[in-house]
């Protein structure tokens, strides 16, 4: 690079309303790569061209409040033989004032100084016939000068496609499993129903067995309680019955209320 700035990254700075001090090393480098390139393949180069085979984006890191641009190429055209990456090459960059020395004829008026957040958008026309076959003769000329690079971005290329694949193919079990839910033994619920217990001819549905509670002393015989349960008065019928044909007493189960024999309508 020399003073003056060549007028086409001038211009080109101007249309897409971005500083020169906000374009990186990179556009640079593009840009006089593809004057080259245009040379050899006796292709007449300048802004439009350059503007058609390139795309200005916003860099990923952050300068305060704004990120500097940088160019990418299009159209499948590549170049090789240069630094990737130039530690601290923001240490290279310096200020002019801006003067005839500096830039020469061009209108000081339409060079912006002030940083922006994106640049203006590039309205593009649909290419002709003839721009196309710019575009191809520079892609295969790069291919036929850099294929070492050509092959690493197929690699590279081909590399994405597999892990992408890898990534949305799902998993095959090695063993077949089973879709079916386990069966489970549900529980009963409610109440637990009770086998019928028969009582001479009344049929009296047994009741779940109760703590069993001592009395002490047992109410008068012509006062039955009236809380006694059916079951019990049954069981107590039928107790008195086999006591008046036996000629021994049976002794009565303890907590249980002996009924009187005249009970009863």
């Amino acid at each position: 690079m020399k003073f003056p700035l060549p007028f086409l990254l001038l211009k080109f700075a101007s249309e897409r309303g971005v500083a020169v001090s906000q374009l990186t090393h990179g556009v640079f480098r593009h840009m006089v790569f593809t004057e080259a390139l245009a040379k050899a393949a006796n292709i007449t180069f300048d802004r439009y061209l350059f503007e058609n085979v390139t795309d200005l984006r916003a860099g990923s890191k952050w300068e305060g409040n704004f990120k500097r641009f940088h160019t990418a190429m299009r159209h499948g055209i590549v170049f090789g033989n240069y630094r990737d990456r130039i530690p601290d090459w923001k240490r290279y960059f310096f200020f002019v004032k801006i003067s005839k020395a500096s830039v020469g004829n061009f209108k000081s008026e339409q060079i912006k100084t002030d940083w922006v957040s994106s640049p203006d958008p590039l309205r593009r026309a649909r290419p002709s016939t003839a721009l196309k076959n710019k575009f191809n003769a520079l892609r295969d000329l790069s291919h036929r000068i850099w294929p070492e690079v050509v092959e690493k971005l197929e690699r590279e290329k081909r590399e994405r496609k597999e892990r992408k694949e890898g990534r949305s193919k799902p998993a095959v079990p090695a063993t077949p499993i089973s879709t079916r839910s386990p069966r489970v033994k549900k529980k009963p619920m409610g109440l637990r129903k009770r086998t019928a217990v028969p009582i001479d001819d009344v049929v009296v549905a047994s009741e779940p067995a109760c703590k069993k509670k001592r009395v002490e002393s047992p109410r008068p015989r012509d006062s039955p309680s009236p809380s006694l349960r059916s079951s019990s008065i049954a069981s107590r019928t039928r107790a008195s019955a086999r006591r008046t044909s036996s000629s021994a007493p049976e002794k009565v189960p303890e907590g249980v209320v002996e009924l009187d024999p005249s009970f009863g309508p």
